[in-house]
């Protein structure tokens, strides 16, 4: 058996060639045993679990996005995406159900409602269907109404009514959805009002609009 001092002396009598060499081999093999380590380490069951983070990561991320796309207003007649802390209500103030049959709907928010003549809170906008006799654009046009642009694929015309006294400036649209069925010569209408500092909403309201086939009778 060798002892320490031994092995020290032997140690010193190698030449530095023979020492750089054992050095070389000393490192090789601490090389492989860190590869044999990691190769453990990246193990099937090591990449099942990276597949499964990955998956629960997608996951979580369709179910955000389906959240946000879920803030959509549906019934028979309409279908559009709801503005932030805005509810939907029917003429009547209760709340309109999705699929149900209104006509007329009121949008709320007590952020930004406003007032009528009477002092009353109402809706801060408000969709309702019309009917016109006659050439309806030349009758809009008559009325002060000027030709605007295309919502929900039909042409509008616009009118702003100014500010006065408690009452707030408010927009109009007003959408040319082509001739009645039930009533043949009339005109089908859409009004979109609503006030002027919202007009930020209504633009989400507006741009999202569909209008179904339903709504022209």
């Amino acid at each position: 058996m060798t002892d320490k001092k031994g092995i020290k002396e032997q140690w010193n009598e190698q030449s530095n060639k023979r020492k750089a060499i054992m050095g070389i081999v000393g490192f090789c093999c601490l090389g492989i045993i860190l590869i044999i380590v990691i190769g453990g380490m990246v193990s099937p069951d090591a990449i099942n679990n990276t597949d499964n983070q990955t998956k629960l990561n997608q996951t979580t991320t369709n179910e955000t996005t389906s959240a946000k796309a879920s803030n959509v207003f549906e019934n028979k007649y309409y279908k559009f995406t709801i503005p932030e802390g805005t509810t939907i209500k029917d003429s009547d103030g209760n709340l309109a159900p999705q699929g149900g049959d209104n006509e007329n709907l009121e949008l709320w928010d007590p952020a930004v409602n406003t007032k009528d003549i009477d002092g009353k809170e109402i809706g801060y906008a408000e969709i309702s269907t019309g009917r016109m006799d006659g050439d309806a654009q030349n009758s809009l046009t008559e009325l002060g109404y000027t030709s605007s642009k295309s919502i929900a694929g039909y042409q509008s015309y616009y009118d702003l009514t100014p500010a006065s006294g408690d009452q707030e400036a408010y927009y109009e649209y007003l959408l040319i959805l082509g001739e009645s069925k039930e009533q043949p010569g009339r005109i089908d209408t859409l009004g979109i009002s609503f006030d002027s500092d919202t007009a930020d909403k209504l633009k989400i309201v507006m741009d999202s609009l569909v209008i179904k086939s339903s709504l022209i009778k």
